[in-house]
């Protein structure tokens, strides 16, 4: 099986792109595809179905790029990168209000992703994609 990275970025690679409208698909190389639209809510979402359809063909890895090293424990302390996530954890995350406001749609996104075939998920910085840093979801 052929292996695909997937990645969305929420920062700074795309604000460029802010007049646009509508999804762009990029091939950046033979293993990387990004999709990029002006909501990153939107990009989010269009990154995953993109992901969970290709899972079925490609052994594929989502990432989620933005400005933190990972999901933070404490938002105010970038070592507090919470290293795993799975469905039992994020639920206990969610209620004790770990993880809230707009992450929550992030990690509801890369959980659906990992459940429909994804092998997995990363959310960490744009410099450290391949690194093996960041939150891993599975």
């Amino acid at each position: 099986m052929k292996k695909i990275l997937l990645k969305t970025a929420s920062v700074a690679a795309f604000l460029l792109l802010q007049s646009m409208t509508g999804l762009c698909f990029a091939q950046t190389d033979i293993t990387t595809a990004a999709a990029v639209a002006a909501d990153t809510r939107a990009a989010d979402t269009i990154a995953a179905e993109t992901a969970k359809a290709l899972a079925n063909h490609y052994d594929v890895t989502l990432v989620y790029c933005f400005e933190h090293a990972g999901v933070l424990t404490n938002p105010d302390d970038e070592e507090s990168v919470i290293p795993l996530i799975t469905r039992e954890k994020f639920e206990l995350l969610k209620a004790d209000g770990t993880v809230s406001g707009g992450m929550l749609p992030k990690i509801e996104n890369s959980l659906a992703a990992v459940e429909a075939g994804v092998k997995r998920v990363v959310i960490t910085k744009a410099d450290k994609i391949g690194t093996h840093q960041g939150t891993s979801i599975e």
